[in-house]
């Protein structure tokens, strides 16, 4: 990343954020290209980013999908377990007591249901806990994969603005004097933040949103929701373009 330049009587020295020097020319332009290197850069290194965190996510769910699929393995267990230790316990014949208020109550058949109450409680727990974690997960995929197709169709128009940028530079006749200046790219690093924080909720919320373009109250809902005229048609566009695909989820 371009953090720095100094111009020093025609030289024109870049300083990254490690410190490390180059020389380029000293062109008409060169201020707006450092800035584009950088965006272009951020870009490149976000998408790396997002897709370790997208194969993070990927083995999440894999592992929530295991623990559900655990969860009805260790119910049939524990319900099992009365059946084979009770026995051993007390016999093969049912244990009756006789109580001052309930009368005779059947002490193993009681333990049966207590016991199993118990792998109920317990189990259901832990397949709600799991199912509602892949669930969570599953609409994380889905924003991480909105910001990555965001990301690789500007990459393409940024690298394009790049190249453009480069082509119609034009050696400015050196000066005296020297300058150190911060290369200012906070514009268009924060613009490029907005977009993939928007494009994270989309993709979080498509299946809500896709029900709302279904019901017509897409853009009623959106305005509700604060969201821009801009943004709202971004959102549109995403699901005019997902909605086959959101269709078939449903």
């Amino acid at each position: 990343m371009n953090k720095d330049y100094i111009y020093i009587d025609g030289t024109l020295i870049v300083e990254d954020e490690k410190f490390k020097k180059r020389i380029i020319d000293y062109t008409d332009n060169f201020e707006e290209i450092l800035k584009q290197e950088n965006l272009v850069e951020t870009m490149k290194n976000k998408k790396l980013w997002l897709n370790e965190k997208l194969n993070e996510c990927l083995e999440q769910k894999k592992e929530f999908k295991m623990d559900i699929k655990a969860s009805f393995v260790l119910y049939i267990l524990m319900n099992m377990i009365p059946y084979v230790i009770l026995p051993k316990i007390f016999g093969s014949n049912p244990v009756l007591v006789d109580t001052p208020n309930f009368g005779v109550i059947n002490y193993t058949f009681f333990l049966n249901c207590f016991l199993s109450g118990i792998a109920t409680i317990t189990c259901g727990c832990i397949a709600i806990k799991g199912y509602l974690k892949y669930k969570k997960s599953i609409k994380i995929e889905h924003a991480i994969n909105s910001e990555i197709e965001f990301l690789e169709k500007e990459l393409e128009i940024e690298n394009e603005k790049l190249e453009e940028l480069n082509d119609k530079k034009n050696v400015v006749w050196p000066t005296t004097g020297i300058k150190i200046a911060e290369v200012n790219d906070k514009e268009l690093l924060e613009n490029l933040k907005k977009q993939l924080e928007l494009h994270y909720n989309i993709g979080y919320n498509s299946q809500k949103y896709f029900k709302y373009l279904e019901n017509g109250i897409l853009e009623e809902k959106l305005r509700d929701k604060k969201y821009t005229e801009e943004e709202i048609e971004c959102i549109s566009k995403y699901l005019e373009e997902k909605g086959p695909i959101l269709s078939r989820k449903k």
